[in-house]
Order: C-alpha cells, then structure tokens, then sequence
C-alpha cells in the first residue's frame, strides 16, 4: 500500500496572494507532495447565515470579504506551471454551475494538464451562495445526480 499527500491551496480566505501561490506549489513539488487542492465557491455572503459543516463552530472562516479565486481558473494556471502535481478540486459544487459547462471545464483541465485532474463533488451547503447565483438549495442533491449522470 502506498500513501500519497495532499495539500489544500490557499484560494480561499485571508491568505490568497498571487505572489505567493506560485512559490508555494513549487515548495509543494519539491517536497514530493502528490497533489493540491482548490477549494470551489462562486458566490459567498459577507456574513453567511447558513451553517458551515467543515468547522466546529458552524460557521465558515472564510466570506466574500476575502479574495477567492475561482478553483478551475487557479488550477488551469497552476497545470502550466508544474509538471507531477495532481491537481484537485475539493470539493466542486456541481449545481452551482450547468452541467455541460462543468464538464467542458473538468474535461478540458484534464486534457491541458495531461491527466493529472482529481475532481471531488459535493452539493454545497450555502443557501445564500444558491439564491446569488438563481440554483434551488433544496433540490441541490438531485441536481448533483444529475449532474453525475452527464
């Protein structure tokens, strides 16, 4: 059994620097990591009200008061620049987005970095992202069905 690391991108929060994403993901290429991750998020609240499931709190460390670089733009820029690394989205919000565009985005990111795309789905858990962007928050989980079908 082999075990492979991963490192989550700062693309989302207080931290996003153009200056410093490249140097990072060098440093994490050099250090034999596997792969990085880029967080997903379009359209986030400047106060959320919803309940952030990935912190004990309930509520997300990171809002539109922060820089947050779109995952499939910062990853396509990062595959020109790297040559090992797999490239990830953790996790895309499949209805967040139409279902052909997401897998022209997915697919063509796949092809111009020649394979090396780990792509993890969710359904979201940001009403207000929903209602910014006109998606149904309550019927979210069979539109990601549906999105997986295509």
């Amino acid at each position: 059994m082999r075990i492979e690391f991963g490192v989550s991108l700062p693309n989302l929060g207080g931290f996003p620097n153009p200056d410093a994403i490249e140097p990072f993901v060098h440093q994490m290429e050099e250090l034999g990591y596997h792969s990085i991750f880029a967080g997903d998020h379009v359209a986030l609240p400047v106060q959320p009200k919803s309940q952030y499931v990935g912190s004990s709190t309930g509520v997300a460390d990171f809002t539109a008061k922060h820089d947050i670089y779109e995952a499939f733009t910062l990853l396509s820029y990062l595959a020109g620049v790297t040559t090992r690394l797999r490239l990830g989205i953790a996790v895309q919000i499949l209805p967040n987005r139409h279902p052909v565009l997401n897998a022209k985005m997915i697919s063509t990111l796949d092809v111009l970095s020649k394979g090396r795309v780990i792509l993890g789905v969710g359904t979201g858990w940001c009403q207000e992202e929903f209602e910014a962007l006109g998606g149904d928050f309550h019927h979210r989980g069979a539109v990601t069905d549906e999105h997986i079908r295509i």
